[in-house]
């Protein structure tokens, strides 16, 4: 009926697939040590996708895991693994999670990476009044003219929301 290869195989593919569906769990809620016991039966996880696209960092950026975003940091392939919905920096930024905003920006994470509507970190931290994520992304060198798939930049939306400490960050008089 079946041979030994094929068991195997069987066996190794929904190991694969067990260990992916609980670091995704684990990226949101789980442990450092939890992350780790996955990642050493199954390596291939670190860089794998949900069913969304994002990747274990994402989630745990998104879920402001940041023992597991320290822990994966340097361990995965791409800092910046974007989905659709952006990259680990928009999920902190989205979410206002500056500790780890700060962690991503420290290990190269690119302050002017676009999402599917080609907005970036900054948009974002200007679109939620975070002041002092606003401050770090335009130090690590964030792109305030950049325009999104409507035709706004941050500053733009700075001009918009007429917020008079947001006009000194960005120097509009």
């Amino acid at each position: 009926m079946f041979d030994f290869r094929t068991i195997m195989l069987l066996l190794f593919l929904s190991q694969n697939l067990c260990g992916q569906n609980d670091i995704f769990e684990l990226a949101r809620r789980g442990s450092v040590q939890e992350v780790k016991a996955v990642v050493k039966e199954t390596p291939n996880v670190l860089n794998a996708k949900d069913q969304r696209g994002s990747t274990p960092l994402v989630l745990a950026c998104y879920y402001n895991n940041i023992e597991v975003v320290s822990y994966l940091i340097p361990k995965v392939e791409d800092i910046n693994g974007s989905t659709k919905d952006g990259s680990p920096l928009m999920a902190s930024a989205v979410k206002g999670y500056n500790a780890i905003s700060k962690l991503l920006i420290a290990a190269g994470a690119d302050v002017n990476l676009q999402d599917a509507n080609k907005t970036t970190a900054l948009h974002y931290a200007v679109m939620f009044k975070n002041y002092d994520l606003v401050l770090m992304l335009l130090e690590a060198g964030a792109n305030p003219n950049h325009k999104n798939n409507v035709g706004q930049s941050p500053k733009d939306y700075v001009i918009v929301q007429n917020d008079e400490r947001m006009h000194k960050i960005f120097k509009i008089k």
